[in-house]
């Protein structure tokens, strides 16, 4: 007996990897001195997306379906508190970014509003999932969002909120 979920979704992120990649094909290509270009990381991360997809439906016709689909109450209202929080965070960035790009003498030159509120978010979430040891959660808070500024705010020269 097949998995039909797991075929459902392998489909579907298939399908959503179809249209990332024709919209990535409209990116420039990498200059002649230049070996990564702009489309470099979208094409990688839909490739491997698409891989994981093929590996879904693969396991899909493999593995039987679980009789029961839906999560446990309390899985299912940490997921819906997870989205809540993310949801916040998205909202944070934006309001923080739009904050910090109003200001006539900016305190943060890469990415005040992400860098608030990516630690904020993490140091929330961390705990929520399990984390219990502080200095573990803000190390990592702080880490992460000090090494995602350095990548892409300083490195890649994304604009970030």
């Amino acid at each position: 007996m097949k998995n039909t979920a797991d075929i459902f979704c392998g489909v579907f992120f298939l399908l959503i990897c179809a249209v990332a990649a024709w919209s990535v094909s409209s990116l420039p290509e990498a200059s002649g001195v230049d070996y990564v270009g702009p489309g470099t990381l979208p094409k990688f991360a839909i490739a491997i997306l698409a891989l994981c997809s093929c590996y879904l439906i693969l396991k899909g016709f493999m593995v039987k379906a679980p009789k029961k689909y839906l999560p446990e109450k309390k899985v299912f209202l940490k997921i819906c508190m997870v989205l809540i929080l993310f949801y916040l965070y998205l909202a944070s960035v934006t309001y923080l970014g739009d904050y910090f790009l109003s200001m006539e003498n900016p305190v943060f030159l890469y990415g005040g509003g992400f860098g608030i509120s990516t630690a904020l978010f993490l140091m929330i979430i961390l705990p929520f999932l399990g984390r219990k040891n502080p200095v573990e959660v803000i190390a990592v808070s702080l880490i992460t969002t000090a090494l995602l500024i350095v990548v892409f705010g300083m490195f890649f020269k994304v604009l970030l909120p």
